[in-house]
């Protein structure tokens, strides 16, 4: 496919190089994601979803298979803590996918789905360091994104951040 592809747009400088390294390919950087949000004081999230500085561990996202949000809802349903799950994000044509996740959350109530959100409440949740974490599967991620990925949250947000090695 790369061969024969007229044009091949990338997401990071990472997965540029990558592939004028492994297929001698040109091609288009165009940056997938978001403008660094203001910090924002927790106010819509704690009077809306009952969220406190430290208090949870959220995932932004489209709630499709494969942004493997099931995994996320299987490994929290296994530890011990007072911090909430929070999912914040909306069926995207996966109405059976996100029944089941509901269904996989339904016996802990420290599992919050906020559905969608934006403007200052979305403002909120992207500012790391109110006290949330942000977690990802990055099931579909090229394995240098993954590798980047933890380091420069960490700078951005001053606090340690991790790869899961699986």
């Amino acid at each position: 496919m790369v061969k024969y592809a007229d044009e091949i747009i990338v997401l990071s400088k990472s997965a540029q190089e990558y592939f004028k390294s492994a297929y001698n390919r040109e091609t288009v950087l165009i940056h997938n994601g978001i403008e660094r949000p203001t910090k924002k004081d927790a106010k819509n999230i704690t009077e809306q979803y009952g969220l406190e500085k430290d208090g949870y561990i959220s995932v932004v996202s489209r709630l499709t298979a494969e942004k493997g949000i099931h995994y996320l809802i299987d490994a929290y349903n296994k530890i011990t803590t007072d911090k909430k799950l929070v999912i914040a994000g909306d069926t995207s044509d996966t109405d059976e996918y996100v029944a089941m996740l509901k269904e996989k959350a339904k016996d802990n109530p420290n599992i919050v789905f906020t559905g969608f959100i934006s403007g200052d409440t979305l403002k909120e949740m992207y500012t790391i360091n109110l006290g949330g974490t942000a977690v990802g599967t990055a099931l579909n991620a090229n394995p240098v994104y993954v590798t980047l990925l933890a380091p420069t949250l960490s700078r951005i947000s001053g606090l340690p951040v991790t790869k899961a090695d699986d």
